[in-house]
């Protein structure tokens, strides 16, 4: 018992630590650009660029300060290792997150439970580049957020499950605050998390996850033009999807990511994360023996 808080009580103050440091270089960030925005963030979706490519640059300077501090240099504990940028590994996770929106959404085309509705029309290749420039941030900073140190100090601390399953539960209870939340949509969002962390624990990639996740919002946005956890900021030229069957199946206002077609999606794609790795590991193990 006394070893477990102990660990607890560690694992706390290394959090604290990092919140700390991305506290203080936010606040540097807003003295900084208080010049340019002298009334402060805008609102809107300019708004949530700016804080999530602020709130990203905040969290970098945090996880160099913990991982010189706490871990000497170690940067596989926050899966910024120098085998984490390994192409392929990262052409993975990126191709992983748009797969789990595509695969669900062509099944919801087949099976007549959404449909396209034609919009104004206009460039999709230029909205399609807007997206990722908007999505890139805000999907850096979440990920930093619930699959940098967090996960990584977590798994060290108590073993991979258990940073699985609280990482994820975070993701979730991040998104409380999006338009239209519901438990469902929340309990999607978990299911979510649980897939980016096995991207990330899997390749041993934060740069994995990020790109699995901004795939994801990226595919929702750009290809299907669809609802992003309950926000709709983005350009829809030409067409938008548009749900027909229930929002449980579909994922209805919040976007594809909360329909149950999308979740089914998600796990059997971590499942196979899950098995490739295993299979890496024995294989390791055999070389060995």
């Amino acid at each position: 018992m006394t070893s477990w808080l102990d660990d607890a009580l560690r694992l706390f103050g290394r959090l604290i630590v990092l919140a700390m440091f991305a506290l203080l270089a936010f606040f540097v960030s807003g003295i900084v650009l208080k010049p340019v925005f002298p009334d402060g963030v805008p609102a809107g979706p300019e708004g949530m660029l700016l804080f999530g490519f602020l709130g990203a640059v905040a969290l970098l300077v945090a996880h160099v300060a913990v991982v010189l501090i706490f871990e000497r240099g170690r940067w596989e504990v926050v899966g910024m290792g120098a085998h984490a940028w390994r192409p392929m590994p990262i052409l993975l996770g990126a191709v992983a997150g748009i797969l789990v929106i595509i695969i669900p959404s062509a099944l919801l085309l087949a099976t007549n439970q959404a449909h396209f509705e034609t919009m104004p029309a206009g460039s999709w290749g230029s909205a399609a580049l807007d997206a990722m420039l908007w999505l890139a941030a805000p999907a850096l900073f979440e990920e930093l957020i619930a699959r940098g140190y967090v996960l990584g100090t977590i798994a060290k601390t108590w073993g991979e499950p258990a940073a699985i399953t609280l990482t994820s539960l975070g993701f979730g209870l991040l998104h409380l605050g999006n338009p239209g939340a519901t438990a469902w949509s929340v309990g999607a969002v978990v299911i979510a998390g649980v897939f980016l962390a096995s991207v990330r624990l899997g390749t041993g990639s934060l740069a994995a996850a990020w790109l699995a996740h901004l795939g994801v919002n990226w595919a929702q946005g750009a290809i299907m033009h669809a609802p992003i956890s309950g926000l709709t900021f983005l350009p829809t030229p030409n067409y938008r999807l548009v749900s027909e069957g229930p929002a449980w199946l579909t994922g209805g206002e919040w976007g594809l990511e909360a329909g149950a077609v999308t979740a089914a999606t998600v796990l059997l794609v971590t499942f196979l994360f899950f098995l490739s790795r295993r299979g890496a590991s024995n294989r390791t193990m055999s070389r060995l023996g």
